[in-house]
């Protein structure tokens, strides 16, 4: 599945990063700014809560412990970013520049090119505070430094994945690319080290090589599964997840020269918003304890007038 697909070296120390401090949604707006090639983005995280850990014997309990430590990294300053998802898939930016520098038994940099990539990433936390529905919320402004650079890390960290036969083998099995046709195209896109990351306004693409035909019956498993999700309500495959997520954020999917192509964003705009809210369902315990045993004052000042006039100054900043 697309979602297991992880990098081997720092880049991903999501598993590391156990916490209980979840939240419902979150609102994102990125803007590219070509002038100063760099990507500036908020995110306004919504309706914080502590969530359930799993215990070897017994129900699950209230994950205060493992919250209130995450809540002691966000508030010390560390460089922690959640796309979309909660914390437990948040990117531990430090974490990742730390281990990623640390040297080898040759003395050479573990990931030098995750922890590079890393170190091109500067995030701002913002307060915390109640939205219009009595949530607590919090904002972060992340920015990307050389960003045509950075895309080019991506791509290199991509390829150096995909020079694994198994990881290869796994994604284009995933997606359906296992004819001929599908493999020469992939394997001229290694060696001709073509790219996999892009941009065109606020549109971040990805591009992945494959033959048309393999390329029209991707999309039409797309199509099919985003029916039987709303026709049923049997648990869905993972597939089917893919398809429900992609409706979510508004991620594109169509077929250029090279393959297939997935983008979210408008390559017409320069700055895009998305707000994503999945259905919810699981216990929530109050974070409010936790915030307060740490002196943190929840504003209740905060519109979206407020984050609108707080993103504007920071791209000016």
């Amino acid at each position: 599945m697309v979602r297991r697909l992880a990098f081997s070296g720092a880049l991903l120390l999501l598993a590391a990063l156990s916490s209980c401090l979840e939240f419902d949604g979150q609102d994102v707006t990125w803007v590219f700014d070509a002038e100063r090639d760099r990507l500036d983005v908020q995110l306004v995280d919504r309706g914080f809560y502590v969530g359930e850990e799993s215990q070897l014997f017994g129900p699950p309990k209230p994950g205060f412990d493992s919250t209130d430590e995450m809540l002691g990294r966000l508030l010390g300053g560390e460089r922690i970013v959640a796309l979309l998802q909660s914390w437990p898939f948040a990117f531990p930016l430090d974490d990742i520049t730390k281990e990623g520098l640390e040297t080898d038994a040759e003395g050479k940099p573990k990931d030098l090119i995750a922890a590079t990539l890393a170190s091109h990433i500067t995030v701002r936390r913002g307060d915390f505070f109640r939205d219009a529905k009595g949530r607590v919320c919090a904002w972060q402004h992340v920015r990307v430094k050389g960003l045509a650079e950075c895309l080019a890390m991506g791509d290199a960290l991509l390829r150096r994945e995909f020079a694994d036969e198994k990881c290869t083998a796994d994604f284009r099995k995933w997606f359906g690319l296992e004819d001929e046709e599908s493999l020469v195209r992939w394997q001229a896109a290694m060696k001709e080290k073509r790219r996999w990351l892009s941009h065109r306004g606020s549109a971040l693409e990805f591009h992945v090589p494959a033959s048309d035909e393999a390329a029209r019956r991707f999309l039409e498993r797309l199509e099919a599964a985003g029916r039987k999700r709303a026709d049923d309500g049997a648990k869905p495959t993972d597939f089917e997840e893919f398809a429900e997520g992609a409706r979510r954020v508004g991620l594109q999917v169509s077929v250029d020269a090279e393959g297939l192509l997935f983008s979210i964003g408008d390559p017409e705009k320069s700055q895009h918003e998305l707000n994503y809210s999945p259905p919810n369902d699981e216990p929530h315990h109050d974070v409010t304890p936790l915030l307060e045993k740490r002196n943190v004052v929840i504003r209740t000042d905060v519109t979206d007038e407020t984050l609108k006039q707080l993103f504007a100054e920071f791209r000016r900043s």
